[in-house]
C-alpha cells in the first residue's frame, strides 16, 4: 500500500494553520482595491469633465445576471481581507461594518466616476451587488481559515477528481449492443493519423492525475497499480462500445505512459509529486494556449470580468463542464500539500486559469470563456468543504 494510503489509515491528527497574517490581509486589501479600480474605470477614457458627475446620476440601468454575479464576486476578496485584518481584534459584526463602509466608499465613488467614462453606465444595482460581495467576504474569511493538511481530506477530494474524469471520458454513456460497431471503432482508431504530441501529453497528464487521486483515496486492499490498470482499461474499453465516440490512439498511449510512470516512481513519493505537478500544469497550459500563435495581428484586450461572465453557460456542453472541472480540480489537488493551504492552492489555480483565458484573446481561433474560472472556484470550495467536514469529525472524535 502506498505511503499516502497508509497515512490515510493511520492519521487522525490535522495540522492547524493560522489565517493569513494582518500584513498579508492588508496586501490583499490593496491588491483588491487596485483590481476594483481597474475593472470599474476601464477603459479610462473620459468623455465629460469630472465636475459634471454626481451621485444622483447613478440610475437603475439595465443589467444582466452576469453583471450582478461579477459585481458580487469583485468585492468578495475585499470583504475577506477586511475579515482577516479584523480577526482577533474586532468582532465579526464590526468587521462587516468596516467592510461595508469601505466598499460603499469605493463603489459609490467609482460608479459616480463612470458617468464620465466612455462606454460605462452607472447603476445603483452595481452598488448593491458590491456591498453584498463585501458582506459575504467576511464570513468567507473565517470559513477558509482551516487546517492545512489532512490525508482523509485528500481522499474525499480525490473521489471528486476521478468522477469528473469518468464523466468527461464516457459521456453520453450510451453503448452500442452490436459487436460490429465496436470493431469498426477500433479499425477507425488504428487507421487514423498518428496522434499529436499535444494529445498524448494531455492524456498522459490526465490519467496520471486520476491515478494520483486514486492513490490518495487509500481504501484499496489490492495493489494500486492493478487498480490503475483496471480503471484505465475500463474507460478505454467502454469508449470502444460507445457509437457516438471515436476512440483515440493517443489516449491509449497516454494511459500506458502514465501507468509506467507510476510503476517507476511508486517508491519515491517526493519525486513523484514534483513530477506530477510539472506534468499536469504543463499539459493544462499547452492545451489552454495552443496553437501558440501570439501574433501582432491579434490584439490583447483585458476584457472586463462581466463580459467574460456573460459567456458562461454550463448547460450547453456537459463534456466541457466535466473537462474544465477535472483539470482545475486536478491542478488544485497536485499543488495542495503540507506546505500549501487549500485557499492558497485554489486561489493560485484560479488566477492561472483566468490568465490563460485572457491570454486567449491574442490567439487565432480561441475564444475566452468564464466556465474554466467558474469550475476552478467550484473545485476550491469543494476542497474547503471536505477540509471543514474532516475538521468537524476530528474535533468530535477528540471529545469522545
Amino acid at each position: 500500500m502506498s505511503a499516502i494510503a497508509s497515512d490515510v489509515h493511520s492519521s487522525t491528527v490535522t495540522e492547524n494553520s493560522q489565517p493569513p497574517s494582518r500584513s498579508s490581509a492588508l496586501a490583499v486589501l490593496g491588491v483588491s482595491a487596485l483590481v476594483i479600480a481597474y475593472l470599474c474605470l476601464y477603459p479610462f477614457v473620459l468623455t465629460a469633465p469630472l465636475a459634471t458627475t454626481s451621485i444622483g446620476g447613478i440610475s437603475r440601468a439595465d443589467f444582466t445576471p452576469g453583471d450582478i454575479v461579477a459585481n458580487v464576486v469583485l468585492f468578495l476578496p475585499w470583504g475577506a481581507a477586511v475579515g482577516w485584518a479584523a480577526r482577533g481584534r474586532f468582532s465579526a459584526l464590526l468587521a462587516v461594518v468596516f467592510a461595508v463602509a469601505g466598499a460603499a466608499l469605493l463603489s459609490v465613488g467609482f460608479e459616480t466616476l463612470q458617468q464620465a467614462i466612455a462606454g460605462r453606465v452607472s447603476s445603483g444595482m452595481d452598488v448593491i451587488a458590491n456591498l453584498t460581495g463585501a458582506i459575504a467576504g467576511v464570513p468567507l474569511a473565517r470559513y477558509i481559515a482551516m487546517p492545512r493538511w489532512n490525508a482523509r481530506t485528500t481522499a474525499r477530494y480525490g473521489g471528486y477528481v476521478v468522477v469528473l474524469w469518468l464523466v468527461s471520458r464516457l459521456i453520453p454513456f450510451v453503448p452500442s449492443v452490436h459487436v460490429h460497431d465496436w470493431a469498426v471503432n477500433v479499425r477507425d482508431m488504428l487507421a487514423a493519423d498518428a496522434p499529436s504530441w499535444r494529445r498524448v501529453l494531455y492524456y498522459t497528464a490526465g490519467y496520471a492525475a486520476v491515478f494520483s487521486a486514486i492513490r490518495r483515496m487509500g481504501f484499496m486492499r489490492i495493489h494500486p497499480l492493478s487498480v490503475y490498470a483496471a480503471l484505465g482499461l475500463f474507460i478505454l474499453g467502454a469508449q470502444v462500445t460507445i457509437e457516438t465516440m471515436q476512440s483515440d490512439l493517443g489516449e491509449w498511449i497516454g494511459f500506458a505512459l502514465a501507468w509506467c510512470g507510476f510503476y517507476v516512481w511508486q517508491n519515491n513519493e517526493d519525486l513523484h509529486q514534483r513530477a506530477l505537478r510539472v506534468l499536469v500544469t504543463g499539459a493544462f497550459l499547452v492545451d489552454a494556449l495552443r496553437p501558440f500563435d501570439f501574433g501582432a495581428a491579434n490584439s490583447f484586450s483585458l476584457l472586463p470580468f462581466h463580459a467574460l461572465l456573460d459567456t458562461f453557460n454550463p448547460v450547453t456542453n456537459m463534456r466541457a463542464v466535466a473537462e474544465y472541472g477535472f483539470w482545475t480540480a486536478a491542478l488544485i489537488m497536485v499543488w495542495y500539500s503540507r506546505r500549501v493551504q487549500p485557499w492558497q492552492a485554489a486561489a493560485g489555480v484560479t488566477a492561472l486559469v483566468l490568465c490563460t483565458e485572457l491570454a486567449q484573446t491574442t490567439l487565432t481561433g480561441r475564444t475566452p470563456d468564464t466556465l474554466p474560472v467558474f469550475m476552478a472556484v467550484v473545485a476550491g470550495f469543494w476542497l474547503q468543504a471536505t477540509v471543514k467536514r474532516q475538521e468537524n469529525v476530528t474535533e468530535a472524535t477528540a471529545t469522545l
